[in-house]
């Protein structure tokens, strides 16, 4: 896994970023990933991204978010109703482009 986070300047604080990996034996891929098409976000403004429903009989499991560059603040991500997720973002340095992930997996 990898990431990344906005640290600030100084002692005027920052992000934080926790990355966590759980393993599984399986000899099967058990994550399938769906995105966002990148969604403009205006420098000033608010934007949002949402992922396409889960296929076929999986599940949201979990959610992600990127930027194109480090003009924005990431604001959040949501669970939708349909298995689809939400990222926001807000353009404060500048535009930005939003992609919103998810990734989904075999419902029991």
């Amino acid at each position: 896994m990898t990431g990344s986070a906005f640290i600030g300047s100084g002692t005027t604080g920052g992000g934080e970023l926790t990355a966590i990996a759980y393993c599984s034996k399986s000899t099967k891929r058990i994550l399938a990933e769906v995105s966002s098409a990148p969604v403009p976000v205006a420098q000033g403004a608010n934007g949002s991204a949402t992922t396409p429903d889960c296929p076929g009989n999986l599940r949201l499991t979990t959610t992600g978010f990127a930027l194109d560059s480090r003009n924005g603040f990431y604001a959040g991500n949501s669970i939708n109703r349909g298995d689809t997720t939400t990222a926001n973002a807000f353009g404060y340095f500048g535009p930005v482009n939003l992609t919103a992930y998810g990734n989904c997996q075999r419902a029991r």
